[in-house]
């Protein structure tokens, strides 16, 4: 994880039509929060408030 990424996310494989490259991604079992850099274990505080969890929301595009 890290460079060339930030801190939290990893190198990973991209095809884009019949192109390949790469593309920085959250690792397995962590989310980001919209467009942050920063990826956080899911169902864990994360950056929530007190008394909340961070997880997906299937019902809204990115994370709540």
């Amino acid at each position: 994880m890290g460079y060339p990424c930030p801190a939290t996310m990893e190198l990973t494989p991209a095809i884009v039509g019949s192109n390949s490259g790469a593309t920085c991604r959250c690792p397995p079992k962590t989310l980001r929060k919209n467009n942050s850099n920063i990826c956080y274990p899911m169902y864990t505080k994360g950056p929530c408030t007190s008394g909340e969890y961070f997880a997906p929301n299937p019902t809204k595009q990115g994370i709540e």
